[in-house]
């Protein structure tokens, strides 16, 4: 792995470490985000709903907090 990817790894490791493992799925949605952002990654994060037929992209609004907002309407 390169030295920015080790980076990122390391970065994500310690954010899930300090949500206890027991965090809110919006918590850790909004650690991937944030970076994302700082890694200038150009990834972005998209959830389905149950059957798969509807997507939606995660984003974060402007107060920080992970949004989604659908794709296919």
């Amino acid at each position: 792995m390169n030295k920015s990817l080790d980076t990122m790894k390391s970065y994500l490791e310690e954010k899930y470490s300090e949500r206890s493992h027991t965090g809110n799925i919006s918590d850790f949605e909004q650690d991937l985000l944030k970076t994302f952002e700082r890694f200038k990654t150009g990834i972005g994060l998209y959830k389905s709903n149950s059957d798969h037929t509807a997507w939606s992209e995660v984003v974060l609004n402007d107060s920080g907090f992970p949004e989604q907002i659908p794709c296919n309407n």
